[in-house]
């Protein structure tokens, strides 16, 4: 059985998993209820995906390409040489020597574990989702922020490791 993990997203789960540890264990240590910091990096980290594979479909100039997927997948240029091409099920266009998507595909623009996510997007979403969440619970904000700053980069430092061995960065 040959199963793989993509090491970005092994990462960045590691990284959510170790700060959200240590974000309920300091909410318990100060009296709140951890629950509600556990609450608060599930949902920073789904409206984080969203927000980042949001900013990277309308701000990193792959907007139409995704528009064309759908509508007329032979305006859209894969960078693959031939070979790559055939493995990722492209059609090769001999006259243009470049690689075309194979088929329709109007959900591209969602596959966010294909790759492409912004850092600014990710923030946005998950600050949107953490002042809703925080004001919800009527969990103390200026604790929140406090735990914050040691707890979101230690998630950050094992997202930044990923990028690194995904080749991104």
């Amino acid at each position: 059985l040959d199963v793989s993990f993509p090491a970005y997203f092994v990462l960045l789960l590691s990284g959510f998993l170790f700060a959200t540890a240590l974000g309920a264990l300091w909410a318990r240590r100060i009296g709140q209820d951890p629950d509600v910091i556990v609450d608060l990096g599930l949902s920073c980290l789904l409206m984080g995906v969203v927000g980042g594979r949001l900013l990277h479909v309308f701000a990193d100039g792959f907007f139409w390409d995704y528009v064309h997927l759908c509508t007329d997948p032979s305006k859209v240029v894969w960078p693959y040489d031939h070979a790559v091409c055939a493995a990722r099920h492209g059609l090769w266009d001999e006259a243009a020597n470049v690689c075309r998507p194979g088929a329709r595909d109007c959900f591209a623009w969602a596959k966010f574990w294909a790759g492409g996510l912004t850092y600014y997007g990710g923030f946005v979403g998950a600050s949107a989702a953490a002042v809703y969440l925080l004001r919800r619970d009527r969990f103390p904000f200026w604790k929140a922020a406090d735990m914050a700053g040691f707890a979101v980069p230690l998630g950050l430092g094992f997202g930044r490791m990923g990028c690194l061995l995904a080749g991104c960065c």
